[in-house]
């Protein structure tokens, strides 16, 4: 069934992930310094990410029977966002914490309007848009924390072959940053797990060893 504020809510996030997405293109372009590169394809991962998620809100707006929606109204909204967001003196090096405070600010309006009740379809299509962006706030704080070295490199080898024409599918692409960044989550965990043994003792240590013992078996799977 169609709640009236499911169009109301969907034009509200249309027009933030359209303010995303121009913030998005200007760090892509604005980007500089030593981890210029890395940064520009990052940048360039994210506006791609939201260019196809722009689209899906939008037609499931107008699918829904919305007949007086409008994205240039949007639009304008949009660039009001888009000031709010990244002040007009933002420097390259504050790019990353700009973005992840973007990212977080835009999964807590996800999560409002799942709350205040959405339909059943609209509410997987904000699950789907929610986990993709549980997985910028991660590329995010790694980069924001300068340890997004081995992403950093995963994300230039997968353009890099991609720019090659040796990729057929964008999904393949997007299957060598997954794996990157779940491989940066487990060595993380277990450098987690080494600091609790340090302090932890009897059937904790215990079991300590045993989820670390897991962690490197997925750890060596990934890297095979």
């Amino acid at each position: 069934m169609i709640k009236i504020s499911d169009t109301k809510n969907l034009a509200l996030l249309l027009s933030y992930s359209r303010a995303l997405y121009q913030m998005y293109q200007h760090m892509h372009w604005k980007c500089s310094g030593d981890n210029y590169y890395g940064d520009h394809l990052l940048y360039q991962r994210l506006y791609e990410d939201l260019q196809a998620e722009l689209d899906v809100i939008a037609e499931k707006a107008i699918g829904i029977g919305d007949d007086e929606f409008n994205h240039l109204s949007d639009s304008s909204a949009a660039s009001d966002l888009l000031g709010s967001l990244m002040p007009g003196d933002s420097s390259s090096e504050s790019f990353p914490q700009i973005a992840l405070r973007a990212e977080e600010k835009l999964l807590e309006m996800i999560e409002q309007l799942v709350d205040n009740g959405a339909s059943d379809g609209v509410e997987d299509m904000l699950q789907g848009i929610a986990s993709k962006h549980e997985e910028h706030v991660y590329l995010l704080k790694q980069r924001a924390g300068k340890k997004a070295s081995a992403i950093g490199t995963m994300i230039r080898i997968a353009y890099a072959l991609d720019n090659a024409g040796l990729y057929a599918e964008a999904s393949e692409m997007d299957d060598i940053i997954r794996i990157a960044i779940s491989k940066a989550k487990l060595e993380q965990w277990l450098k987690d797990i080494d600091e609790q043994l340090e302090k932890a003792d009897g059937d904790r240590t215990a079991r300590l060893h045993e989820r670390r013992r897991e962690i490197e078996k997925d750890l060596k799977n990934i890297k095979g």
